[in-house]
């Protein structure tokens, strides 16, 4: 299951990938190399930190990373936690590796919210490009969890529109809730997943929470906002969270079967859009799935093609030393297994006979599938190691990544866990986590690790938006012609619709005043100006989403004379 992260304020940075003299010891810095040639699927990029890894410390304090995004510019938004006092971290990378100094203070934000512990395990891009994060925050005992959400300006700042302050906190049934995951609807509404406890019956439950932009919870989501689900009366938790393209909700994790310890199984459940089960899945809305009669635990949920849902994991495999495995599964659209993946819909995968568990997926364009998590390689007593297996479709590792498919990479020899997964449209894939250095005192030894590696020449099918010209002016009392662009990339061609801009207050009025679908490359929109328009420049942002709910948007400039 997933590591309890703690976390704790930001107030210098101590980077140990590399010591470069003349540098500062409290500034990020990481060396670029030419990349090789030669350089195949599962390869470092060499181009990327120091040898395609980067590491960032805190004097004093451990530091561990629970999730990244990705920014349509390519910076990389981590996200984790660091203790004593535990509060939430986080920073943004260039696309090199480098601490992005315009964001927050030299590249990181530290968050608390109640002078407890806080912890953020999930984060998720609006289509603004503001950032919202998702964790738990005590209250001052150990069963007042809340969830706790925060969302940031592109800036690093808190964004005050959002909550009190910038920050949201979320009680269930007053015992400790806290949230894994959260994604970002279409409509802008913000759902987070997690577990919720129940002091009646001390079990816990999936729990869903929705919130509408400004941070209140969306009353017309479950009841008064919030979602729990019940599998056997043990305890649950969503770990992962994925919405389809019909606005469908699933939620990802475990349930406890029960009171044995070895009864813990994969658990999916799907909700509609107003928070009820879905009777079309598995039963009654909900699946289990075990794997040898062990632990099982799902940690990553991702949506494949023709209504897919694959998730990974670890299970307890009862094979060889009888460590856990990574551990996959691919449902159909109504909760059953695909039989036609490993076998009967399930594909475990073992490292080199000791403990390994896979906590982040990805899907590839091509269908491929990267799992991605930790692996003891070696002496057990050295700990883990990054971890990555990718597979065919068909879920058979694929021997042309790596060895055989699996790779592994060790940061200082001690200890090393990836938690969270990013593929960029390059050919690249990000992965995160935290990295033991001995060396320091122990108190800063554990610090964020993030590594970069070559995937394949493959580009990922996706488009973004742009603008045949900008900025565009006219007069008032006249209408200008808007032609938006879908710059489609990797040969993708699905349907994208372009919705238009809000123009409340501005005196501008926007025909059609609608969504507009299109397979095209172009679309057009009248802005006609009125006699009362307010003069000077202004900014319209149009926002375009495909069928699968990939979201980008894109501003124009105009002047009203």
């Amino acid at each position: 299951m997933k590591r309890t992260i703690f976390t704790s304020t930001l107030t210098a940075l101590l980077i140990t990938a590399l010591s470069i003299p003349g540098t500062s010891s409290n500034r990020f810095y990481a060396h670029a190399q030419e990349v090789g040639a030669d350089a195949a699927p599962g390869d470092l990029d060499t181009s990327f930190g120091d040898g395609g890894k980067v590491t960032i410390n805190l004097p004093g304090r451990s530091v561990y990373c629970a999730a990244l995004a990705m920014q349509t510019d390519g910076k990389i938004i981590v996200v984790g936690n660091a203790s004593s006092p535990e509060d939430i971290v986080v920073g943004r990378l260039n696309t090199d590796g480098l601490a992005d100094t315009t964001f927050g203070n030299d590249g990181f934000v530290i968050t608390d919210f109640s002078n407890s512990a806080d912890s953020a395990y999930a984060v998720a891009l609006q289509t603004d490009g503001r950032i919202v994060i998702a964790g738990g925050s005590y209250k001052g005992s150990a069963i007042s969890e809340d969830f706790a959400l925060a969302r940031y300006n592109v800036d690093g700042s808190l964004d005050t529109s959002f909550g009190n302050g910038g920050k949201v906190t979320t009680d269930f049934s007053g015992a400790g809730d806290v949230a894994f995951n959260v994604v970002i609807q279409t409509d802008g509404k913000i759902v987070a997943g997690g577990s919720a406890n129940n002091p009646n019956s001390h079990s816990s439950d999936f729990a869903l929470a929705r919130y509408n932009a400004n941070g209140s919870l969306d009353s017309s989501f479950g009841s008064g906002g919030k979602v729990v689900t019940d599998f056997f009366g043990r305890f649950d938790a969503i770990t992962s969270l994925a919405i389809q393209p019909d606005g469908k909700i699933i939620g990802a994790g475990y349930t406890m079967k029960s009171t044995a310890a070895d009864s813990i199984d994969f658990a999916l459940a799907r909700y509609d859009a107003g928070g009820s089960l879905d009777p079309g899945f598995g039963i009654s809305g909900k699946t289990t799935t075990d794997f040898f009669g062990f632990t099982d635990n799902i940690e990553a949920v991702r949506l494949g093609k023709n209504g897919a849902i694959i998730v990974a994991g670890e299970c307890f495999s009862g094979h060889g030393n009888d460590f856990d495995n990574f551990a996959l599964a691919r449902y159909k659209a109504n909760g059953t297994l695909d039989e036609s993946f490993g076998t009967d819909g399930k594909v475990f995968t073992d490292f080199a006979g000791h403990q390994d568990g896979a906590f982040a997926l990805a899907i590839q364009s091509d269908d491929k599938i990267i799992a991605a998590g930790l692996s003891i390689v070696g002496d057990p007593s050295a700990g883990n190691d990054f971890a990555l297996a990718r597979y065919t479709p068909n879920g058979s590792l694929d021997n042309s990544f790596g060895n055989a498919g699996k790779v592994t990479t060790d940061f200082f020899g001690k200890g090393d866990d990836a938690y969270a997964i990013a593929l960029q449209p390059d050919g690249h894939l990000v992965l995160a986590g935290d990295a033991f250095q001995p060396g320091l005192p122990s108190a800063s030894a554990i610090g964020i690790a993030v590594a970069r590696y070559k995937v394949g020449d493959i580009a990922t099918p996706g488009f973004s938006l742009g603008f045949e010209q900008s900025p565009v002016a006219g007069e008032r009392g006249t209408t200008v012609k808007v032609h938006v662009l879908i710059n489609r990339t990797g040969g993708f061609t699905g349907n994208v619709t372009v919705t238009p801009p809000d123009t409340s207050g501005l005196g501008i009025k926007v025909k059609p005043p609608v969504d507009i679908p299109t397979t095209e490359d172009l679309v057009t929109f009248k802005l006609k100006l009125k006699g009362d328009a307010s003069p000077g420049p202004h900014q319209l942002t149009f926002i375009a989403r495909d069928d699968s709910g990939r979201t980008v948007s894109a501003t124009l400039t105009i002047v009203i004379q």
